[in-house]
C-alpha cells in the first residue's frame, strides 16, 4: 500500500472511532428513552431537610433517574419539607424498597433561624411505630436500606436497638469525621473539649455518645497530623463484587459499628492512624477498622452520610453510563458516589424486584 493511501486509511478509520465514540452517549440516551418505568414501590425517610435542594437524599433521585424508578426529588419521601415542617405521610402498604436517609432533623438557633448547628429541635424523630413497620416489612420481604445515623441521636435508644436489630449490628456510639481544618468542627463538637478548642489544620474527630442501652457521658477524640499516617479514613474491601480491589478515601461523617457473626461486612472503613494514633484509640476501646457495608439477606446498613452527594451525575440519563464511570479516574465524593452508592442503589432495585 503506498503511504499516502495508508494516510488515508488512516484518517478514514479515526474518523470511524470518533462517530462510533460520540455516538455511545447518543445510543445510551436512546436506550434510556425507551427503557419502560420499573414497577416499584419506593419509601424514602429523610428528617433534615434544611431548603429546596434536599442535599441528604440528592443521591437517591439522582439514582433513581438513571434506573427508571418513578421518584420525585421534591415530593416522594417523608420526613420533614424545607424549612423542618413535618412532611409526607407514612404509608400503610408494604413498600417494595426503603431506604432510611437521615434521621438527624431540622434545628434552629436562639434567634429561631434555621441552624445546622442549632440546639432546638423542629422536626420529631424517628418514631418507635415507624421502626416497628419497617421490621415487620423486613420480616414480609422488603429490601431495607440505612444509612449511618439512623441509629444515633435524636432516635431514642429503644427505637435504635429495633434498628440495629434489623440490620444486624451493634452500634458502639461512636462517630467521626475528617476535617482538612479542625476550627471548622461544629460548635457542638467544639464543647466536648475539655478545655479550650484551638485546633487548626486537618485531623479526624471521633465523638462517643449514649447509644441503645450503654448511658455514658459525651466523649471526644482528636486525632492530629502526628497520629496520622493519613489525613482521610479509608473505605477498603478485599474485592468488590467484580473483584477489583476498593480503596476510597471518605471524608463525611461515619459511624463506628460491631456486625453480627452471621452478617456480610463486604467493606471497611480504616482509620489511617500510627502508632501513636493506635495507641490513643486503644485507651478508648476504639478499634481501627469498622464494619462499613452490611448485609443480612435483604437488609443493608452502610455506616456512612453518602446519599448526601454534590456529584451531578450528568450521564443519569443514559443507559450503561454507570458501569463506565465507575472506574474512571475519581477522589473523595465522587468516588464514592460512583464507586460505592451507586452499583449499591441499582443492587437494592434489582433485589427488590425479584
Amino acid at each position: 500500500m503506498k503511504p499516502r493511501s495508508a494516510n488515508r486509511l488512516f484518517l478514514a478509520l479515526s474518523w470511524v472511532g470518533l462517530v462510533v465514540i460520540a455516538g455511545l452517549p447518543f445510543g445510551g440516551w436512546v436506550r434510556w428513552m425507551t427503557m419502560p418505568e420499573r414497577d416499584l414501590d419506593l419509601l424514602v425517610y429523610d428528617s433534615t431537610v434544611f431548603d429546596a435542594e434536599r442535599r441528604q437524599h440528592n443521591g437517591v433521585g439522582l439514582m433513581m433517574t438513571y434506573l427508571k424508578v418513578p421518584f420525585d426529588n421534591a415530593t416522594d419521601y417523608v420526613g420533614s419539607s424545607p424549612g423542618g415542617l413535618p412532611f409526607g405521610t407514612w404509608p400503610s402498604e408494604r413498600p417494595d424498597l426503603i431506604m432510611l436517609v437521615d434521621a438527624y432533623g431540622v434545628y434552629v438557633n436562639d434567634q429561631a433561624d434555621l441552624d445546622p448547628n442549632g440546639e432546638i429541635r423542629i422536626t420529631p424523630s424517628f418514631a418507635r411505630s415507624n421502626a416497628l413497620d419497617v421490621v415487620r416489612w423486613a420480616d414480609e420481604g422488603s429490601v431495607v436500606m440505612a444509612e449511618f445515623n439512623m441509629m444515633h441521636e435524636p432516635t431514642d435508644s429503644a427505637t435504635s436497638e429495633l434498628l440495629q436489630g434489623v440490620f444486624g449490628i451493634d452500634a458502639t456510639g461512636w462517630t467521626g469525621r475528617a476535617f482538612e481544618n479542625l476550627a471548622d468542627a461544629s460548635p457542638r463538637v467544639q464543647e466536648l473539649y475539655d478545655g479550650a478548642w484551638l485546633f487548626e489544620g486537618p485531623g479526624i474527630v471521633l465523638v462517643g455518645t449514649s447509644v441503645g442501652d450503654q448511658t455514658r457521658p459525651p466523649d471526644l477524640v482528636v486525632l492530629l497530623p502526628e497520629h496520622l499516617e493519613g489525613l482521610t479514613p479509608i473505605l477498603r474491601a478485599d474485592a468488590d463484587p467484580g473483584g477489583e480491589e476498593t480503596d476510597i478515601s471518605f471524608g463525611s461523617w461515619f459511624a463506628l459499628i460491631e456486625a453480627d457473626s452471621a452478617a456480610d461486612t463486604e467493606l471497611w472503613i480504616n482509620l489511617p492512624v500510627n502508632d501513636r494514633g493506635a495507641a490513643l484509640l486503644e485507651e478508648q476501646g476504639i478499634a481501627l477498622r469498622s464494619p462499613f457495608l452490611v448485609w443480612n439477606d435483604n437488609t443493608v446498613y452502610v455506616a456512612g452520610n453518602i446519599a448526601s452527594t454534590p456529584a451531578a451525575f450528568p450521564a443519569r440519563r443514559i443507559a450503561g453510563a454507570l458501569p463506565v464511570l465507575k472506574w474512571l479516574p475519581s477522589d473523595g465524593e465522587a468516588a464514592v458516589f460512583y464507586r460505592v452508592y451507586a452499583p449499591l442503589v441499582e443492587r437494592l432495585v434489582e433485589l427488590a424486584e425479584l
